[in-house]
């Protein structure tokens, strides 16, 4: 898989690279594609054959592999290329057997210096570097293994069953630095007009987008500077010119004024309801007052009509009263 234009080459080294990649962002942008000849067809047929289904009672592990290409860790579609038998008297000999279908697919190994990246010193990848190309999912339990994983308590439960493997074509590195370059050159691009940098998720989205679109309209939508619409929720767009931003600034202070006429109007209704209220509170305050009055004087006509009807004292009911004592009642002893 060799290619040059312009003085970049991308792909697998020949020897004539001197062990380094000219230029890391064409191999991202290459790493970003599946490609799947007329050859790889050839080679699943050929892998099958190769490979048929052998009886479980002849080996001691024995699983169903349904292997799956990828350029890179993240990538969310990876193309399922053959279906064939794994087996082995022991790990070792899974390992030996994984290897030998998964050697097709995998190229020399891209190493990440910090963010630049680099052929390995190996030019062509043994059995003892499967650990940094293949990793097995169990389809059940939906969990990942590596190749330093498979112990023979792991192989014995997967016996009869179907395992996932996903073979990295240029190793499982090709994750995280290839992400921190794409950011790099997202944020710092020449085109003006293009968005910012969202989420890494939504440019993930965009690119599967395209993926899953058909054939021949991936170039044209690649060529695209703006997200298809149905995925522009998750951009946040910036203005592209002066006029834009201060339209922009223009609609913004619409909305405010707008959303502030309404809490006016809202601290309005509050303040009238409380008026409300006062009038109602003084109305019931000027009834108690009249209420007081009213008890105060019909306190003062109650004294005048005590004072008026007290009896008059004589001399008569004077000596009277005087001729009154406390004596014993000797007549009802």
């Amino acid at each position: 898989m060799d290619g040059s234009q312009d003085g970049t080459t991308v792909g697998k080294s020949d020897g004539t690279l001197d062990g380094t990649l000219y230029d890391p962002e064409a191999a991202v942008e290459y790493l970003d594609f599946e490609e799947l000849d007329e050859s790889d067809e050839n080679n699943v047929d050929e892998q099958e054959a190769a490979n048929p289904l052998h009886d479980a009672s002849d080996y001691v592990f024995l699983f169903t592999g349904i292997f799956f290409q990828r350029f890179y860790k993240s990538q969310l579609r990876p193309k399922e290329w053959t279906k064939t038998a794994v087996y082995g008297d022991t790990a070792t000999e899974v390992v030996d057997c994984l290897w030998g279908i998964a050697f097709a697919k995998v190229e020399r190994q891209v190493i990440f210096d910090d963010e630049t990246p680099r052929w390995s010193e190996n030019t062509t990848p043994t059995v003892n570097d499967a650990s940094d190309f293949i990793t097995l999912q169990d389809t059940t339990k939906k969990k990942l293994y590596a190749i330093d994983s498979l112990t023979a308590r792991v192989l014995r439960g997967w016996k009869g069953k179907t395992v996932r493997v996903y073979i990295y074509t240029f190793g499982r590195p090709m994750y995280k630095p290839v992400l921190n370059i794409k950011q790099y050159s997202v944020s710092y691009s020449h085109h003006k007009t293009r968005i910012g940098l969202g989420p890494i998720h939504s440019w993930l989205l965009w690119a599967n987008f395209i993926h899953s679109a058909p054939v021949h309209t991936q170039d044209q939508m690649k060529q695209s500077s703006t997200p298809p619409m149905q995925l522009s929720k998750y951009f946040r767009w910036v203005a592209t010119s002066e006029p834009s931003r201060l339209e922009a600034v223009h609609k913004g202070m619409i909305v405010a004024q707008n959303n502030n006429s309404g809490w006016l109007r809202e601290i309005g209704n509050v303040k009238k309801t409380l008026l409300d209220c006062k009038k109602l509170l003084d109305g019931a305050l000027l009834k108690v007052e009249e209420m007081e009055q009213r008890g105060v004087i019909g306190n003062d006509m109650l004294n005048s009509m005590e004072l008026a009807v007290r009896p008059e004292e004589m001399e008569l009911s004077q000596h009277l009263a005087n001729s009154v004592t406390d004596c014993d009642d000797v007549d009802h002893q």
